[in-house]
């Protein structure tokens, strides 16, 4: 790239490298402020964000200094190149494809976007592989005495070195070490293992990223793993902080794991963290845990979901300080093949032992190791291994499927047990969970800081940290961020961040990206939002140029975030006696009302409000008091010509009735009634109960 030569679109600047100023080495950097290393790069971000098209149209043409090139065969705006004596292609909107199969296939998939044409050439053009040369590897010359790595698996047991016979490389099997990403890999485990700087290693860890390792969010600080284009490719990790190694499987790594001396909750967190069990980390120090409780095994620990209106809700925090939101996601997590040289059999029975506090309980007829679960209308069922099937006919697919290794026996019960565990006229219930109030919780929560700092509440909101080194802070935040500049421990800055909410800053906010917290604004005043980067951004505006000018964020974050704002500005939001406590609505008449939730949830019509308040598990006491309101819009009892339940409103405008079932299903005409009674897609069991009591009022009424 040339400052001088190089194209750039207009208000642009090609600038140094910050890191390397007098090395030669130029970014791009729009009128924003933000650089982008290649014109690969910034002409991606634009054509997601869908900015100026001149802009990305320059932006193409210098995409020839990078070594792609428009030829012959290509589809309109596509471009190739060969790299390490592969093809790569480049499409329209900056897709980059490894090789020809991969290009083809998105063209394949993707054909009603191309013309026939587009395939045709493409195909022939570019499906012969390229000619491949000969190479040869020859005796390297060395200055000081080199260190040799081989791999004498077929080498017999010799370790006399072998001599290296000129040969072309395709008729020799490449061996891993010769591959990049491995290269890659010794020089950070070169760097690791003898002290090398951090910026080093930070730099080596970004060339393994760009090589196709990936972050994952729930691994441990430190941890990469692959990312396999295919299922049948075995997952690899990597690990180079606080050691370095490398694995080619999660149960490699945790076995190697376990032989290094590492503790069970390092490992516990490891399994747990790659796997799509729902859990958190960092809630140890919360003080409102109760310890001692009955319901959950000795060492364990218990409270009530405060993010959860739904009285049932609990929370349970393992000995390994790995938080699960029920009994059964804990269950599942022990019972991980992965985990059974992590946690012993008498662990996984004992969780398994107090599922009955959420009604799982066990049934001769079902396999062993299975529980049915009978608090609603219809039972659902759990496998020994931890899976939820939702209702019977999900449980005897599984039984049948060929795949599973249940006997004819455990078939044959349970088909002739149906009548007896499929439907419960009376539910079980189960005893609401009451905990006793942690002391500590009723104040300020305690915080926990390195050692030599101080903390004082000085008023009701005024608080001040003074940091070992005399340093003052009259803001969490502030000291938040101190903290991360001096690497003090993770644990204890969560534990200050986990404050941060006496300073009326909220999270969980659906609007915002994971993980930023919003403060409510005062009269006349406009929302605050903190970033995950500890950044306070006044105004919405700000938040959205923020997220689009950060690699972090997506375009799906920002247009989250846009949306939410066009509906929530220019409206004037009030609370109303008739909706749950904490929501608004909008004080307009004239439109169809809106709904604010406490976590910025905006739902239209009190419809879609009463089916959100069912999904999150509210109370039917909030749920019945806003179903009688109903008739504000015009749904209205009709029990003479309606089931029992249904409520129907009439459409001047189109000059008919709708219908309207007590599972928030609108109906829009009497044959479409009708039509549920024989709708197999309904299968829940609550669908299935309405279908028979509509099955009861058509026999009545037709």
């Amino acid at each position: 790239m040339n400052p001088a030569s190089s194209p750039r679109p207009e208000d642009w600047k090609i600038v140094p490298s910050s890191s390397d100023p007098s090395g030669g080495q130029y970014f791009l950097q729009a009128p924003s402020g933000k650089v982008y290393p290649t014109y690969l790069a910034a002409a991606r971000h634009l054509n997601y964000f869908d900015s100026n098209q001149a802009d990305i149209e320059v932006l193409r043409t210098g995409l020839k200094l990078e070594g792609w090139e428009a030829k012959t065969g290509l589809p309109k705006n596509w471009f190739a190149k060969v790299e390490n004596e592969r093809r790569q292609f480049l499409s329209h909107d900056f897709l980059e494809f490894t090789s020809f199969a991969a290009a083809y296939d998105h063209l394949f998939k993707n054909k009603d976007n191309f013309e026939v044409d587009d395939l045709t050439m493409f195909y022939s053009s570019f499906s012969r592989p390229l000619p491949t040369k000969p190479t040869f590897t020859t005796k390297p010359t060395f200055t000081t005495k080199p260190t040799f790595t081989t791999n004498l698996t077929k080498l017999g047991n010799s370790n006399s070195p072998k001599t290296n016979h000129l040969k072309p490389a395709n008729t020799t099997k490449t061996t891993k070490y010769t591959r990049k990403g491995d290269l890659t890999y010794s020089k950070l485990k070169s760097l690791v293992e003898n002290g090398g700087s951090k910026v080093e290693i930070d730099k080596t860890v970004a060339q393994l990223l760009m090589e196709g390792w990936v972050t994952y969010k729930n691994l441990p600080k430190g941890w990469l793993r692959s990312n396999p284009q295919n299922k049948s490719t075995a997952i690899q990790y990597l690990v180079f902080d606080p050691f370095c190694a490398k694995f080619g499987s999660k149960h490699s790594a945790v076995g190697t794991l376990k032989r290094m001396g590492l503790g069970k909750q390092y490992i516990a967190k490891f399994i747990v963290g790659d796997s799509d069990i729902e859990h958190f980390l960092g809630t140890e120090r919360d003080n409102d845990w109760v310890s001692g409780d009955e319901t959950v095994p000795q060492g364990w620990q218990i409270r009530n979901d405060k993010n959860n209106s739904d009285p049932m809700a609990i929370e349970i925090l393992s000995p390994e300080h790995i938080c699960y939101k029920n009994r059964i996601s804990a269950l599942s997590h022990l019972s991980l093949e992965t985990a059974r040289d992590v946690y012993s059999r008498e662990e996984v029975e004992l969780i398994r032992s107090k599922l009955s506090h959420e009604g799982w309980v066990d049934h001769t007829m079902t396999p062993e190791g299975w529980k049915i679960n009978r608090t609603k209308t219809f039972s659902s069922f759990l496998t020994k291994d931890g899976t939820v099937l939702d209702d019977y006919a999900a449980a005897l697919k599984l039984l049948k499927d060929p795949k599973s290794r249940y006997t004819t026996q455990d078939k044959k019960n349970f088909v002739e047990a149906r009548d007896g565990i499929e439907y419960n006229k009376t539910p079980m219930k189960i005893k609401v969970p009451v905990f006793p109030e942690n002391k500590a919780s009723a104040g300020h929560k305690k915080v926990f800081l390195p050692e030599g700092w101080k903390f004082e509440n000085l008023t009701e909101k005024l608080i001040r940290i003074t940091a070992a080194d005399g340093n003052q802070f009259y803001s969490r935040i502030k000291a938040i961020e101190f903290m991360i500049e001096n690497n003090e421990d993770p644990e204890i800055i969560y534990s200050l961040w986990s404050t941060l909410d006496e300073e009326d800053w909220k999270f969980g906010y659906k609007f915002v990206p994971l993980g930023w917290g919003v403060r409510d604004p005062a009269i006349g005043e406009e929302f605050l939002f903190l970033t995950r980067e500890m950044e306070v951004l006044i105004n919405v505006e700000q938040a959205l140029d923020y997220i689009e000018n950060d690699d972090a964020y997506t375009g799906e974050d920002y247009k989250m975030l846009k949306k939410w704002n066009d509906n929530y500005k220019d409206v004037t939001w009030v609370e109303d006696e008739d909706i749950p406590k904490g929501w608004k609505k909008t004080e307009d008449d004239e439109e169809e009302e809106q709904f604010l939730g406490p976590f910025g949830t905006i739902v239209t019509g009190r419809v879609a409000l009463i089916e959100h308040l069912i999904k999150q598990n509210h109370s039917p006491e909030e749920i019945f008091a806003l179903w009688g309101t109903l008739d504000l819009e015009g749904w209205m009892n009709d029990n003479k010509n309606l089931p029992l339940g249904w409520k129907s409103k009439y459409f001047p405008e189109l000059d008919e009735f709708h219908y309207l079932s007590p599972l928030m299903q609108v109906v829009k005409s009497e044959t479409d009634l009708v039509k549920l009674i024989t709708d197999c897609k309904l299968t829940s069991p609550d669908e299935k109960l309405m279908v028979q009591h509509l099955k009861k009022w058509a026999s009545n009424n037709y």
